[in-house]
């Protein structure tokens, strides 16, 4: 179990990759990771005063290591970092984004104890969208959310779901609560096979 504070108050995705690459047998510090193989973009300002920042979908946005500068990233820039650090370790291994799964998708991997890195929001409640924004590097303007998270989902049974949570610790989280907000989330998910 790895906690993504008090080093990475913004690094929930990098710090859950780190617990699935330990489960897969490759340890690894989530700082490292986050250092040497997440694709990140700081912010920029244009003249005008208007923030420039990356696309979730391609790189982490803002710096992890700071509690208001840090924002977020999606599966692409995690497969991204897991695959540059599996090749360097000379691994069979890949990471995969299997994101827009079913329930039952979902429960297979469990059962067949494959923990997903799984896109939430911090304590399971709608998502919401922050008040700050920023343009992307093509100029469209992007609202992001002020409450996204992620965690480490690796099992289910009666009490729901068990996570591995880098900032609660182990958490069972009931499963239509899970469901609810992991779909509302996009249902995007990461996991690390051979």
């Amino acid at each position: 179990m790895q906690r993504q504070n008090p080093q990475l108050p913004n690094g929930c995705e990098v710090t859950s990759l780190a617990m699935v690459l330990g489960w897969a047998g490759y340890p690894v510090d989530k700082l490292e990771l986050y250092e040497g193989y997440l694709p990140r973009q700081d912010f920029t300002e244009t003249p005008e005063g208007w923030k420039i920042g990356g696309n979730p979908e391609e790189v982490y946005v803002g710096d992890a290591t700071s509690e208001l500068g840090g924002w977020y990233c999606f599966e692409g820039p995690i497969v991204q970092a897991a695959n540059a650090y599996l090749q360097d370790q000379g691994s069979d291994w890949t990471a995969e984004a299997v994101s827009g799964l079913s329930q039952r998708q979902l429960n297979k991997y469990l059962k067949n104890d494959v923990p997903l890195v799984a896109w939430v929001t911090l304590d399971y409640t709608a998502p919401v969208a922050s008040l700050r924004y920023w343009y992307l590097n093509d100029n469209t303007f992007y609202q992001p959310y002020a409450n996204l998270h992620c965690v480490v989902v690796v099992d289910y049974g009666e009490e729901g779901y068990l996570t591995a949570d880098p900032l609660e610790g182990w958490q069972w989280v009931e499963e239509s609560t899970f469901w609810d907000i992991f779909d509302a989330m996009g249902r995007r998910a990461v996991i690390i096979n051979e």
